[in-house]
């Protein structure tokens, strides 16, 4: 099976999720909660995915640390 992996970044608002697709059905197959506002992802030799999330800036009194998250390919 292929999927597509999306980081949901936010726009204005802040976003904490990435969602899976299925490319031959073409439709969302779940939605996975990581942290704050992320904006880089990439696979690794094993399959795995990895997204790192900025966190929140101080601007919006809430700051975050940058988070790296580990999706498990299994």
């Amino acid at each position: 099976m292929a999927y597509l992996y999306v980081n949901l970044e936010g726009g204005y608002g802040f976003n904490n999720q990435v969602v899976v697709i299925d490319l031959k059905e073409l439709k969302v197959v779940k939605n996975i909660p990581v942290g704050d506002v992320p904006n880089s992802i990439n696979e690794d030799l094993s399959g795995n995915i990895w997204v790192l999330c900025g966190g929140k800036p101080d601007w919006t009194g809430v700051k975050q640390r940058v988070r790296l998250i580990k999706i498990s390919s299994r």
